[in-house]
């Protein structure tokens, strides 16, 4: 669930870039606003699949502790 984590992070960190470079060149006229909506749209899913994975990772972590006796 940890790997999951990272690379959900790495991947919303990547959309986060494309978004940026999307939205400048489309403020500078250069891109067109299907090109903006879709970064926009790619950013808020990457964003849904690392709170996601954050969300299992927290759930393994609690499983793992009730097998232990822990919790």
């Amino acid at each position: 669930a940890i790997v999951a984590m990272d690379a959900q992070e790495e991947n919303m960190e990547l959309a986060v870039k494309v978004y940026n470079s999307v939205k400048t060149k489309y403020e500078q006229g250069v891109g067109s606003s299907f090109e903006s909506l879709q970064a926009d749209t790619d950013l808020q899913q990457a964003q849904s699949n690392y709170f996601r994975a954050m969300y299992e990772a927290a759930l393994a972590k609690i499983n793992y502790l009730k097998a232990l006796g822990k919790l």
